[in-house]
């Protein structure tokens, strides 16, 4: 059963002590929707989508887990050709993702959804692939942008505890094919033992608590968790269709604006960035969505050949998360750190 806000309230009010991290909401207004009803014109730099430092709750208990490369170095031109950048249309990088087609991308469903799961205006978002920065005044000769034409969250999206955080992305117009620059990766079809290196990259921030997406692609060498041994550091909230990635000793981690990113094992797409506590914290390893579940879905939307409206949604968040009902049953000070920053 979930538990009553008035429970959780209790409880919050309990650890304000311990809660004096900085507010996290970095680029919209104190509980913004972003629904196709209040989409601005497309005429500033204002971030319509948006973009958190994790952990942050809403005012209504949502809790929203907008990850985070810690420790890594600068990508070149081709090392990651199936990388793209989420984008408004205005250009401004929120979330990564991976092409597995050329009119395909591969992300996450939070990257796509608004604090009550619902999703996107496909006329809010463009995806650009073929460079390594990310800054608008300075593009490479091979970047190229698409706008978008369907969005495909997972029906099955749970905002409250992040399972099922998978989402596709079609263009309107395919990209175009430049060997080495732009091309679709493969899916893996399973996770690798543990201990396997693999690749991440992104332009998300290179510290916690920074606000600004790096401007150039940056890299790094996560090791493959054994999924126990993770999930007893996150006290039981990690599910079946999650994994982990890093190192439990900290220092090499996705953060803030990887969300969505593919983790690329033996030159295959084998999880998605979804969530974690803090960026490269000890102990706490990111945390990824198994890609290998979810081959037939990715499938279906793949060849879906209905209009955008006829797409099956997650249902709208109606109720406090699993997040919290599960934190309650957490020791004090496991539940403090995930509830950091909600009253500041």
């Amino acid at each position: 059963m979930k538990p009553y806000s008035s429970v959780i309230l209790v409880l919050l009010l309990c650890t304000t002590s311990v809660l004096n991290q900085e507010d996290d909401d970095t680029t919209t207004s104190e509980g913004s929707e972003t629904t196709e009803a209040n989409y601005p014109e497309y005429e500033d730099d204002t971030h319509i989508v948006p973009v958190y430092v994790q952990p942050k709750f809403d005012e209504e208990g949502d809790v929203k887990w907008f990850p985070r490369i810690i420790g890594g170095r600068p990508a070149v031109l081709g090392e990651f050709p199936g990388k793209v950048s989420l984008q408004s249309r205005v250009g401004s990088h929120f979330c990564g993702g991976t092409l597995f087609d050329l009119q395909h991308i591969l992300t996450a469903a939070h990257c796509v959804t608004d604090s009550r799961a619902q999703v996107f205006n496909t006329a809010s978002l463009q995806i650009m692939a073929g460079d390594v920065s990310i800054q608008r005044n300075n593009p490479a000769p091979t970047r190229e942008i698409r706008l978008v034409s369907h969005i495909f969250a997972h029906p099955n999206y749970d905002i409250g505890t992040m399972e099922n955080d998978i989402a596709v992305i079609r263009v309107s117009v395919p990209f175009r094919l430049q060997q080495g620059i732009v091309s679709p990766r493969a899916l893996s079809r399973f996770i690798p033992q543990v201990g396997t290196v693999c690749e991440l990259a992104g332009w998300g921030t290179t510290a916690e608590g920074v606000q600004t997406p790096s401007p150039t692609l940056q890299r790094v060498d996560l090791d493959i968790i054994d999924t126990d041994v993770c999930n007893r550091s996150y006290q039981g909230l990690l599910h079946d269709n999650m994994f982990c990635a890093g190192t439990m000793a900290g220092g090499r981690d996705s953060c803030q604006g990887d969300s969505g990113g593919g983790l690329m094992c033996n030159g295959h797409v084998t999880g998605v960035v979804s969530f974690g506590y803090g960026c490269g914290r000890r102990h706490f390893p990111g945390v990824y969505i198994d890609v290998s579940q979810y081959l037939e879905w990715i499938e279906q939307s793949q060849s879906f050949d209905g209009a955008h409206n006829d797409i099956p949604t997650p249902q709208p968040a109606s109720s406090p998360p699993i997040f919290i009902m599960s934190s309650i049953l957490l020791t004090f000070s496991m539940f403090s750190l995930l509830v950091r920053g909600l009253f500041q």
